[in-house]
């Protein structure tokens, strides 16, 4: 996945990128990205470190205080499936507030 943001950083394909630049450059991205993330990771992090200090700023005195990790969106984690019994509780609880409004 690296290829992708170092060609969108770069403005260039990811095939363009492949051509131009050597594994030993490429590594030396790698590295530096460990060091200096760019981009979208940048630009978040960022966004979440604001987000975590006007929500401290307002939360009330018995609230935990946030932490920057919290506002920092967490893409392809894995989101567990509900399983039947769940499922059947959600749809009786609908059910029965659609139950409600008819009668």
């Amino acid at each position: 996945m690296f290829w992708h943001k170092l060609a969108l950083g770069l403005g260039m394909s990811i095939y363009e990128a492949q051509q131009k630049i050597s594994t030993t450059e490429f590594r030396s991205w790698q590295a530096f990205y460990a060091l200096e993330p760019f981009g979208e990771a940048r630009t978040e992090f960022m966004l979440a470190q604001l987000c975590c200090i006007v929500a401290n700023s307002n939360r009330g005195k018995s609230t935990k205080a946030f932490k920057v990790g919290d506002f920092i969106p967490k893409y392809g984690e894995q989101k567990r499936h509900k399983t039947g019994a769940e499922l059947e509780a959600i749809f009786k609880q609908f059910a029965n507030l659609h139950n409600k409004r008819v009668k």
